[in-house]
């Protein structure tokens, strides 16, 4: 079941997202959560969305301190409103 991302990592490692065209999801476009780490998002097209980008779920999570993620070679296109990313844990 999804709450409608585009692509959902949900406590998820060595993750390599790559070469995807995203838009218009129901949700976000990409979303790493739950302690995921390990993960690659590069050479992605974003368009036309509100939410782009959700690394991290809470900052209260303690699990989501150990994420590592490598954001590189992405176009962030027009209609983008927010989370070009977002990382949501205070370190």
């Amino acid at each position: 079941m999804t709450d409608g991302d585009g692509v959902s990592i949900f406590g998820g490692s060595h993750v390599w997202v790559d070469h995807c065209s995203l838009s218009n999801c129901a949700d976000g476009l990409i979303d790493a959560i739950v302690g995921s780490t390990a993960i690659t998002i590069s050479n992605n097209y974003f368009t036309h969305h509100n939410e782009v980008m959700l690394l991290g779920h809470s900052d209260s999570y303690e699990r989501d301190k150990i994420m590592q993620v490598t954001i590189a070679f992405n176009h962030f296109g027009e209609g983008l409103i927010q989370r070009m990313p977002r990382y949501k844990l205070k370190l």
